[in-house]
């Protein structure tokens, strides 16, 4: 108590000294130059000026932070992003399950080659089969139309499809150019069968084929490693 009371008196003699010191200036009694030299200047601690910082600069501070946490975010997610090297579409009127559609692209990674050059070959596999006779109208045209994205995507070459989703490909679409040429066109063999044989609704005796979509620049890169692959698969 008695601490914050001299306080009071300290700063109340230190107003009153100011008071004075003002009128000994307006009467021409004392040189402002001469109260400036008898002040002693205090240097700030680390704490001030960090605090004369921030208040100074505060918003510029935080808008550098949250422009380094964005920037940190949009690096990791392209670092660590997947960079497949090829899309293999399952389009079959039957069921396949996640598991079996895993279980493909498993298999295709064994042929396809680390285009990408990232250490590890990766396909992508997206899944657009479904049962004719049991799918409602809505998810066919659902699956319908993700099929028709996936057939104008650069990456996405390989289609594994039977012969009644192949013949809706020629015949039931409004595409102009064949896109699945007969050289590039080959009926999977056993190792394929045995693959998904645990699938549910899965025939044993529907043929399958391993289709390879044409391009427009067929010395691509990607399209000639999925080119040699037919070649070989051809072969068996």
């Amino acid at each position: 108590m008695s601490e914050r009371k001299s306080e009071t008196l300290r700063q109340r003699e230190k107003a009153q000294k100011d008071l004075l010191e003002l009128k000994k200036i307006q009467q021409g009694q004392l040189d402002p130059e001469t109260l400036k030299k008898d002040e002693k200047i205090i240097p700030m601690t680390f704490g001030e000026k960090v605090s004369n910082f921030f208040f100074h600069h505060k918003w510029k501070v935080v808008t550098a932070v949250c422009a380094a946490i964005v920037l940190s975010i949009v690096i990791h997610s392209e670092v660590t992003k997947i960079r497949y090297d090829t899309t293999l579409t399952l389009y079959c009127f039957e069921y396949f399950s996640e598991e079996n559609a895993d279980a493909v692209a498993d298999w295709m990674e064994g042929y396809f080659p680390d285009t990408n050059r990232n250490g590890k070959s990766q396909v992508s596999v997206q899944n657009c089969s479904f049962v004719l006779e049991a799918a409602n109208k809505a998810y066919i045209d659902e699956m319908q139309r993700k099929l028709q994205s996936l057939l104008l995507e650069k990456d996405a070459l390989f289609y594994i499809m039977d012969k009644q989703s192949l013949n809706y490909i020629k015949t039931g679409t409004a595409i102009s150019i064949d896109l699945f040429p007969e050289e590039n066109i080959v009926e999977l063999s056993d190792e394929f069968t045995d693959l998904i044989e645990n699938n549910a609704t899965f025939n044993p005796k529907k043929t399958r084929y391993l289709c390879l979509r044409s391009v427009t620049d067929p010395s691509d890169k990607n399209y000639k490693a999925a080119k040699e692959i037919i070649e070989e698969l051809k072969k068996k």
